[in-house]
């Protein structure tokens, strides 16, 4: 047996330093070249801005999300059942999701926004 000294490449967000890892098992994922980690960052959510900014997943959608606004999703049933402190408190009400960067936004049953209803003519 012997021992070897290896160089790789990494892959680290530039915002929130998260390295990139295995989902499953959580290990750092190793490139043999540059080239090989930009492949994966491209294919799995990471981007690389124009100046060589690397991002990963949650920091592309957060950026995305303060530029150009959130995705919110329709206003649907809170499901906390209670372990949201305030929820304990005063009950659960509504939330929206926003579907880039998964941005939560919890409201009152009393506070939803509204519309008019249809005006029918008898």
């Amino acid at each position: 047996m012997s021992i070897h000294r290896t160089h790789c490449y990494t892959l680290v967000c530039d915002d929130c330093a998260t390295v990139a890892d295995d989902d499953t098992d959580g290990y750092i994922l190793h490139f043999d070249s540059d080239h090989a980690s930009l492949d994966y960052a491209a294919a799995n959510g990471w981007t690389i801005t124009e100046d060589g900014h690397v991002r990963c997943p949650r920091c592309t959608a957060a950026t995305t999300c303060a530029q150009i606004g959130h995705d919110d999703g329709d206003w649907i049933p809170c499901g906390c059942e209670g372990h949201i402190p305030e929820h304990a408190e005063h009950g659960c009400g509504m939330v929206h999701i926003c579907a880039q960067c998964d941005r939560r936004e919890h409201t009152a049953f009393a506070d939803i926004p509204t519309t008019d209803e249809p005006v029918t003519e008898s």
